[in-house]
Parts: structure tokens; C-alpha cells; sequence
């Protein structure tokens, strides 16, 4: 098992290793979470729904493929538009 680094996207926080994003929320905040793919298959988020980004904290990205999975304990509405692989 790979070590995950902590990263952070706006009010939620990110961990990030090869193949699994684990989205949590910052406890001083409640923004929800928009995510949805790019035409290449990026993972993409938002915590307003119109500004999205690739970038997962510093740089990395996350190519939507298998056996990539996604996770949460984020306790906010997760919104999901057009995840494919």
C-alpha cells in the first residue's frame, strides 16, 4: 500500500496516492463537492459547481481509469457529472 499525501482543494482536504482520492472536509468549513471528468479523463472539482480544477493539491492529478476509487467523509452534498473511464 502506497503512503498518501495530504493535499488540499479550497475548504475540503485531499488524499491522494496512485489510484485512490479520499476527499474530507475542513473542519472550519462545509462546502460541498462537484466533481466530473475532463474530455482526457481527469478527475475535476469544485466547491462552487462553475470553477473546476485538475489540480488536487500542488499539482497532481488523477487520470478516472480502473481501479481508481474515490472516497469521502465528507458530510456535505457530493454532486457527480459525467465520471466515465
Amino acid at each position: 500500500m502506497q503512503a498518501r499525501e495530504e493535499r488540499v482543494v479550497l475548504a475540503i482536504s485531499v488524499l491522494l496516492s496512485a489510484t485512490t482520492v479520499d476527499f474530507e472536509a475542513d473542519l472550519l468549513n462545509s462546502d460541498d463537492l462537484y466533481s466530473r471528468t475532463t474530455a482526457g479523463g481527469l478527475l475535476e472539482c469544485s466547491t462552487d459547481g462553475s470553477n473546476y480544477t485538475t489540480d488536487l493539491g500542488g499539482g497532481p492529478t488523477l487520470c478516472i481509469c480502473s481501479g481508481v476509487s474515490i472516497d469521502s467523509d465528507l458530510d456535505t452534498t457530493i454532486y457527480v457529472n459525467g465520471l466515465t473511464d
